[in-house]
């Protein structure tokens, strides 16, 4: 009796440990018959809308950034003119100041723009921004332009000059070429 009693172990230990090779057999055959997706293809969408918010995010940051480091570095500091006027903005000449007052008379108010805004009677620039000559409140309504950088545009022309053409205006930081295409058609850089 003690014969059949080990052997039925032994026999139970022999088929479980059969069972479980031929399970180990089935799981390893299935896993390489069956066909290989790529998970790459599945995550790229997802990649790219990822790498979209983030490079959103490091445009905002570094904007922040520029701004917050203009304003440490160089505050603002208002000039004496050698005209008397204290604002950094020249004073109208006679010429202009007689303009302004018969359009104040002759427009309503809101609509007497023509001086600041630097129109000519040219009709190919007559709907033009003079950048030479317009504030950085009017530079700031440009296309891509905010305030740092209507700023940067009206202390490069004080420290440098008049603009000789519109593609001076890539010497002020924060400009490139993109910017200045986009916004081309709004802007002249009259004498």
């Amino acid at each position: 009796m003690m014969k059949s009693g080990a052997s039925l172990l032994s026999n139970k230990r022999l088929l479980l440990a059969s069972v479980l090779i031929v399970t180990a057999v089935i799981l390893l055959c299935a896993s390489l018959i069956e066909p290989k997706r790529t998970a790459a293809g599945e995550w790229l969408p997802l990649n790219e809308e990822v790498a979209n918010a983030l490079s959103e995010l490091d445009n905002k940051d570094e904007r922040h950034i520029e701004i917050a480091a203009d304003a440490v570095s160089e505050p603002y500091k208002k000039e004496p003119d050698p005209s008397g006027n204290a604002s950094g903005q020249t004073e109208p000449t006679g010429v202009e100041k007689a303009v302004t007052d018969s359009t104040d008379d002759a427009e309503p108010k809101g609509n007497n723009n023509n001086l600041s805004l630097g129109k000519s009677g040219n009709d190919e620039d007559a709907d033009k921004l003079d950048i030479n000559r317009a504030s950085a409140s009017e530079l700031d309504a440009l296309k891509g332009i905010g305030p740092a950088k209507a700023e940067a545009i009206v202390e490069d022309r004080q420290k440098n000059g008049k603009f000789t053409s519109i593609e001076d205006l890539l010497r002020v930081k924060g400009i490139g070429e993109k910017l200045l295409h986009a916004m081309e058609d709004s802007i002249v850089a009259r004498p």
